[in-house]
């Protein structure tokens, strides 16, 4: 398979499962946990990630988790200053937890770290998102720098396809379309995709309705960074970014306003009309 459709692929399946994995309720048990490590064993490119940063760190593990020096009966995770570091102690636990043999109160183990009277669901995922989302953030970019290097390196054939200029790398099928952004285009719209982002993870929505925003805007930037940014997924996410903003200008004609529900809004609508003049889809 080519190397750069594989990465593509990898890159789809990993968010799909770590998307699903952050999102982990007390009936689930450690069934996406485990789900999520077995594919992150046996995908070499992620695993090779792991092992190189792994490889040059010496920090020990039994530090990652510490007792709360202020009620000295909760726990806490200890983040290490140093990048290697810390992946090394957030693979370390994830192997720990997922290779349970005996039976594991995993919501009890949560709760430890971010007790909650009303609901186990959020302890939960209050922990998976503090313990491992820097884990699957540092997957995520790794994948995608990778992807960068390979496709500056591959040869582009320039053709037209039912009048629209579009590229293909050399040897293989025609999969995308290239709308030539152009450089000060493309700075413009990540500045205004990371001001829209710094508004989402402000505002006090939903987490779940916040991760999933998050996640389009992850894809948005993949494809218009890429050489040969595919329309199709990056319509799907607009449509996404677009159905949250309408969501949240409901929820504020409605009276449930966040702090910063007006500028998110704005922002996203800037957003979204700078991407959509610059790539039709």
């Amino acid at each position: 398979m080519n190397n750069l459709l594989h990465l593509r692929q990898t890159s789809q399946d990993f968010r799909r499962l770590s998307s699903t994995f952050l999102r982990t309720k007390d009936s689930d048990g450690l069934a996406y946990m485990k789900r999520l490590y077995g594919y992150i064993n046996q995908e070499q490119t992620i695993k090779k990630y792991i092992d190189e940063a792994c490889a040059v760190s010496a920090f020990d593990c039994n530090n990652f988790i510490v007792s709360d020096s202020i009620t000295g009966q909760r726990q806490r995770l200890n983040i290490p200053e140093n990048e290697a570091d810390h992946i090394l102690a957030m693979y370390d636990l994830l192997d720990s937890i997922a290779t349970q043999e005996q039976p594991f109160n995993f919501a009890g183990f949560c709760c430890s770290f971010y007790p909650s009277q009303t609901n186990r669901n959020e302890s939960i995922q209050e922990f998976l998102d503090k313990a491992f989302k820097p884990l699957i953030h540092f997957i995520i970019d790794s994948l995608s720098k990778e992807m960068m290097t390979l496709e500056r390196s591959t040869p582009q054939i320039g053709q037209y396809i039912e009048k629209v200029v579009g590229t293909a790398n050399a040897g293989s099928t025609i999969t995308s379309i290239n709308y030539s952004i152009q450089p000060n285009e493309l700075n413009n719209i990540l500045n205004l995709l990371t001001a829209f982002q710094s508004e989402i993870e402000k505002c006090s929505l939903d987490k779940n309705e916040k991760e999933f925003v998050l996640d389009d805007l992850a894809k948005i930037k993949e494809q218009i960074e890429s050489t040969s940014p595919d329309s199709t997924r990056i319509k799907k996410a607009k449509i996404g970014v677009e159905k949250f903003i309408e969501s949240v200008a409901a929820k504020l004609t409605a009276k449930a306003i966040y702090a910063n529900a007006p500028e998110l809004i704005a922002k996203g609508n800037e957003f979204i009309n700078s991407l959509g003049q610059t790539c039709p889809c």
